[in-house]
């Protein structure tokens, strides 16, 4: 678990919080389109196709809760 960092405005802590939670719904947009599945010269011979893994995601993640005035306020 990381340390939050040590901020000394709100309206600075206030943008960390939205800059994460626009990160996060980043990471798993471009999750979903990658192919990770490397075939193997075998594979691409007889031209099997490989099913990617599914992307598992915390729906809680990326739901919006706002923002939390008290923590950005708190110092």
């Amino acid at each position: 678990m990381r340390p939050d960092p040590v901020i000394g405005h709100p309206t600075c802590d206030l943008d960390l919080q939205r800059r994460i939670r626009q990160t996060r719904r980043d990471i798993v947009a471009r999750s979903v389109g990658r192919n990770p599945v490397k075939r193997s010269l075998l594979d691409r011979l007889l031209r099997r196709h490989l099913t990617p893994p599914p992307v598992y995601t915390d729906a809680d993640a990326l739901r919006d809760h706002g923002d939390d005035v008290w923590k950005s306020l708190r110092f």
